[in-house]
């Protein structure tokens, strides 16, 4: 099957070197916008497919050709804004001193693009400092995440880090970072890194030596002309070292006197290790790590006493060696496009993340098979089709809540039974041996542990099996032979007592003991709302990995507020159906919903003087300063508790809206559409036909937000 093709704009494009692979990764740029004439002309030579729109993008007209000559619907955005000026402004916060260097904001039409376009992949790229600088923006001053969060944070997921590229298969060392943007609902992997790097023995230690100004027969493999006094000092130069570490053969004036300089220059590269970055004055010895390693001759001396080819730099910075450019580019001109690129190979390892360009056998195979065990009616896991896990099969006790699973999940096989049986046990395993299962899902409940902090009586513990089910988890994983495990929970388990040989300890505590000779055990309380997620829902989240692989965390995400969330829903009132699927408001207790209209956003009923919650007889109910409570527009939601239909559970009331008469309206619960939203299910939904207002509120109560299960999954594999 071919992989979908996605149609790119490349930003600050140079001569295209980065997107030398893009067209095997998937990925055509269409349109490329470039300063410099020559560059542009090179670039056209190179892609003459690509319509080259040469000038200044800061200027309007520019800006406009770029935006209008751009494909529509736009798939990919690559930019590289150059940050030259950027340097200081961590140093600088003076406005003036800012804004007199128009380079410093040269991401604001990255951000303008985006406003524009739409794309629905951005990769922005530049030196390890484009993460540390920041700008004055929006009267604020604030990093290059803070300002792409603050505009973008709601439409799109937004990563980064600092890569090098060597840890990709090209042959030089070179930071880079990287900002990957998405839109929400998509997928985009960061790639894995290769075991091993490649040296430049291995890259180009097959190449004929050349010294200074002599050509060899090969294609783009001719070496510049040095001065007599530089080829000198590196003939003396061993592999690795430095001219000025000669005694004799030292880098000196004319009059004798040393020449003073870094250590990096003058210096030759090593053969057993990638190269270093190339810079753009890789054309000089007297530069950064720019000298070829050399080979030691006969009479002590090194040969190659001179810079790399144009061909060795091609292939350090992982070109094709039969590179498409026309045969009189200069030189230079070569050297100075390399030295400010991105290399191509890495870039394309990083786009070949985007799930989209993947076929769709080669998603199949990467699919890492797991079991889920305690699964519920499956809710936390809807989103987990978008991820490298593929749950085969799961377990769940209460029937309902077991045919709901399987009808979500048909591929799936659904095990009804009791954990504590050993026939249910042995299915799960048997499931797990014939079928190559490498991650065990598990979330047990722990109503029965409450006591157990307070009480470790051996006998009152054993009255609740229901406390023994993380240890029965534990005998699965003791039979079989999983690389990843994710035990989910509230914050408090974390805090409770379980007995192991004769004593009572700490989940973690156990985990460590059993298999952390085994397993890296990796615990942390995670906030959903931290996650893209409109809720405040804390979950204990423990991961087990074995030694050697990867499992990091996910990068913290703003929060999204219920206005952004759900204020574009229109205003019911209890009882009321709005004719949008999943958006009717429950029917409520009338002197709920008097107390409530009387009800300020973000107030509890049991505070107001006259139109407080009352019995049928008239007096007044007493309740906790959270129950006949309103949510606020401008944070999350509050956690949703099985109990989320009730207006007098847990800060569960619509925020509402303040009428003119001086009431508020919405008063009730959330309908069932807001509580997908603000739980991050999928709007469309589709429950067994005979689901109840209460069974789905109550599978939702007790799951795991699936954006917060996404998030923690989808960093398998990666740091």
């Amino acid at each position: 099957m071919s992989k979908k093709r996605l149609k790119g704009l490349s930003l600050f494009a140079s001569a295209g070197i980065g997107e030398t692979y893009f067209k095997d990764a998937g990925i055509d740029i269409l349109v490329a916008n470039e300063l410099i004439k020559q560059r542009a002309d090179l670039y056209k030579s190179i892609s003459p497919d690509t319509n080259v729109v040469c000038g200044d993008i800061t200027k309007d007209e520019v800006f406009e050709s770029i935006m209008n000559a751009a494909p529509t619907p736009l798939d990919f955005l690559l930019a590289s804004p150059p940050c030259q000026g950027m340097s200081v402004a961590g140093k600088n916060r003076h406005q003036q001193s800012l804004e007199a260097d128009q380079r410093n904001y040269l991401i604001t039409y990255v951000v303008k693009t985006i406003k524009r376009l739409a794309p629905t992949y951005i990769l922005i790229e530049n030196v390890p400092t484009l993460l540390k600088i920041q700008l004055n923006y929006a009267g604020k001053m604030r990093t290059v995440i803070e300002m792409l969060n603050m505009e973008f944070g709601e439409q799109y997921d937004i990563d980064s880090k600092v890569v090098d590229s060597s840890d990709y298969g090209v042959p030089q060392v070179r930071l880079r970072a990287i900002i990957k943007m998405h839109k929400k609902g998509t997928i985009w992997n960061w790639p894995q890194k290769n075991a091993h790097k490649v040296t430049v023995r291995e890259a180009i230690g097959n190449l004929p030596s050349l010294e200074a100004g002599e050509k060899s027969n090969i294609k783009w493999h001719f070496a510049r002309p040095h001065s007599e006094e530089n080829i000198l000092w590196m003939k003396h130069t061993p592999t690795g070292c430095t001219a000025f570490d000669n005694p004799v053969y030292f880098p000196q004036k004319k009059d004798g006197t040393p020449v003073k300089g870094y250590q990096s220059s003058y210096r030759r590269i090593r053969w057993d290790a990638p190269a270093p970055t190339i810079t753009m004055r890789n054309d000089c010895i007297a530069s950064q790590r720019n000298v070829h390693p050399g080979r030691e001759l006969s009479d002590g001396t090194y040969s190659d006493a001179r810079v790399l080819t144009p061909l060795e730099l091609m292939i350090l910075d992982s070109l094709p060696v039969d590179w498409n450019i026309p045969d009189n580019t200069p030189e230079l001109l070569i050297r100075q496009c390399i030295g400010e690129s991105i290399p191509p190979l890495m870039l394309k390892n990083i786009v070949s993340g985007i799930e989209e360009l993947e076929d769709t056998d080669m998603k199949k195979t990467n699919k890492i098979k797991a079991i889920s065990l305690f699964s519920s009616a499956g809710i936390g896991e809807l989103l987990l089709h978008n991820t490298k896990v593929d749950i085969i099969a799961g377990n769940e006790l209460l029937p309902k809540r077991a045919e709901c699973y399987q009808h979500f999940y048909p591929n799936a096989e659904m095990y009804c039974g009791d954990i504590m049986d050993d026939q249910t046990k042995n299915h799960m395993i048997d499931i797990v041996k014939k079928n190559n299962v490498k991650m065990l899902l598990a979330t047990p409940p722990c109503q029965g542990l409450s006591t157990l902090g307070k009480n470790k009586n051996q006998a009152h513990y054993e009255k609740d099996k229901r406390n023994f089910l993380v240890l029965r988890a534990m005998e699965i994983i003791d039979a079989c032979d999983f690389d990843y495990i994710l035990i989910e929970n509230v914050p408090t388990f974390l805090d409770m007592y379980f007995p192991f040989d004769g004593e009572y300890l700490k989940l973690e505590e156990i985990l460590n003991k059993k298999y952390s000779a085994k397993y890296t055990v990796d615990i942390r309380v995670l906030n959903a709302k931290d996650y893209g997620v409109c809720q405040s829902r804390p979950r204990a989240i423990v991961k087990l990995y074995k030694k050697g692989l990867v499992w990091g965390w996910p990068a913290m995400q703003p929060e999204i507020p219920l206005s952004k969330a759900i204020g574009y829903l229109p205003s019911l009132e209890a009882g009321q159906d709005s004719g949008i699927p999943w958006h009717y408001a429950k029917p409520q207790n009338n002197r709920a919903v008097l107390a409530l209209k009387h009800t300020p956003t973000g107030k509890s009923a049991l505070t107001n003087e006259v139109y407080y919650p009352k019995k049928e007889d008239g007096t007044r109910i007493k309740g906790f300063h959270n129950t006949f409570k309103r949510m606020t527009w401008d944070e999350p939601c509050p956690t949703r508790t099985t109990f989320s239909g009730s207006m007098s559970s847990h800060n569960n009331v619509h925020p509402g809206r303040l009428l003119a008469d001086g009431t508020y309206s919405d008063a009730r619960v959330l309908t069932l559409l807001e509580t997908f939203i603000v739980s991050s299910i999928p709007e469309d939904i589709d429950f067994p036909k005979d689901s109840t207002d209460t069974f789905i509120r109550t599978v939702i109560g007790e799951a795991i937000p699936p954006k917060l299960l996404f998030e923690v999954v989808n960093k398998i594999g990666r740091e």
